[in-house]
């Protein structure tokens, strides 16, 4: 359930990535600031209304998918673990996206491997150290933080015209941005169907 929260990017990650390349080719930085800033606040918006949903399924998430006995007490918790995780991850695929469209995906990756490096051998050392589910779902939410901040940064070492303001928040910026994402998010919804 908590997967299909990525349905609310609209697309519009394909989007930055596409602008982000362009505005960049141009020169046209005060634009791609736009950019960034208006689809920041929309996918923070999007993110809080996601942790509000998340909060409120996880104390309830075992009615509808009931988990063994042994995972009763730790399902909520991972639930809100994930759930929050996912929710973050959303705001910062605008900063990912602008790696992309900056065509540096020798950054990018370093940034994944970074982040599954301490995932899945924070996971094995968990495992073996006895820890369980909601241990594993801690190292999970913390490397997907680690993630997000990663981008950031990278995203002002390649950009460092880079700058955040609610002024350069646009709604035609949101606009032009939701028509290019919609054809993505068509795919999406058709491969979630699937």
């Amino acid at each position: 359930m908590i997967g299909y929260y990525g349905l609310l990017d609209l697309g519009f990650r394909s989007a930055v990535v596409f602008y982000s390349a362009r505005h960049r080719a141009l020169q046209e930085y005060e634009e791609l600031n736009e950019l960034i800033s208006t689809l920041v606040v929309y996918f923070s918006v999007i993110a809080a209304v996601l942790i509000g949903v998340t909060v409120i399924v996880a104390g309830k998430a075992d009615r509808f998918f009931p988990p063994s006995p042994r995972y009763q007490g730790d399902f909520p918790q991972l639930v809100l673990m994930i759930g929050i995780s996912i929710s973050s991850g959303i705001v910062f695929n605008v900063f990912s996206g602008l790696v992309e469209g900056f065509q540096r995906f020798d950054l990018a990756n370093q940034a994944r491997i970074v982040s599954f490096v301490i995932r899945y051998f924070g996971c094995a050392v968990l495992l073996y150290l006895g820890y369980g589910l909601v241990a594993m779902g801690l190292i999970a939410l913390i490397s997907q933080l680690i993630l997000n901040v990663l981008y950031i940064v990278i995203s002002k070492r390649i950009f460092p015209q880079l700058r955040f303001s609610f002024r350069l928040v646009k709604w035609q910026a949101w606009r032009r941005t939701a028509a290019y994402g919609v054809h993505t998010f068509s795919a999406s919804v058709a491969n979630t169907s699937l």
